[in-house]
């Protein structure tokens, strides 16, 4: 699995409305061309951020993580010439680092045999440690702005098919509280993300069938959803 990554420019974010109605223009051409966007949280932290439907947009990067052929890699963006630093070197398939706020930590999920399980390393030292406890999947796992808790994805297991989940992770005692879950029919709730305020965050859902956006509250309530379109949005 290789991850590819750009240093993103600032965007003034649009209105709700706005964006929706852009949407439904863009829907037929959608339905044509797959559109794709990075997994911004590889980028290393900055000062400056911006905040746009749930994606997480940092300037000034200063470095990058990334996963090469399953193995995760760590690498400044403005060397003329990139020296790559391997991370792990165990042969496990990796996916989807992503960076702790004061850049000292990476957190990733790693697939050996039939597990899919959330590890945390310290990027100078070395170490490593799973973060749950869980049997169950577990993957998408992004810090909060203030470095003290994650969101992450929970594929539980369901008759024939997964359960997918959003739940909250606190790292000082890993108290896990369930976000974002399926009410009534089975439905998945992945790709979790935090707003810069840490009062939100942003997440796909297939409650209503097609895969959609969705912000909503980090301490509960209503969810807003931000697309309604025929194309799949991730």
């Amino acid at each position: 699995m290789r991850m590819f990554v750009s240093t993103p420019s600032a965007v003034k974010a649009p209105s709700v409305e706005e964006y929706l109605t852009r949407r439904r223009e863009a829907a037929k051409e959608e339905r044509k061309t797959p559109s794709f966007l990075p997994f911004l949280c590889a980028f290393a932290p900055s000062r400056e951020t911006a905040f746009q439907f749930g994606v997480l947009v940092r300037r000034s990067v200063v470095a990058v993580i990334l996963t090469i052929f399953g193995g995760v890699f760590y690498s400044s963006v403005y060397a003329a010439e990139p020296d790559l630093i391997r991370l792990t070197t165990d042969g496990h398939l990796k996916q989807r680092p992503c960076w702790s706020p004061d850049g000292q930590q990476v957190v990733f999920a790693r697939h050996q045999g039939d597990t899919i399980f959330l590890f945390l390393r310290d990027v100078k030292t070395g170490k490593e440690e799973r973060l749950t406890k869980q049997t169950f999947p577990e993957y998408d796992a992004v810090f909060s702005p203030d470095g003290k808790e994650l969101l992450l994805s929970f594929d539980k297991v369901s008759p024939n098919q997964g359960d997918i989940e959003v739940h909250r992770l606190t790292l000082a005692d890993r108290m896990l509280v369930p976000l974002a879950t399926t009410q009534g029919a089975l439905s998945h709730e992945e790709s979790p993300g935090w707003s810069p305020e840490g009062q939100r965050f942003a997440f796909t859902s297939t409650r209503h069938g097609n895969q959609e956006l969705y912000v909503a509250d980090i301490k509960g309530g209503e969810w807003l959803r931000l697309t309604e379109d025929l194309a799949i949005d991730a």
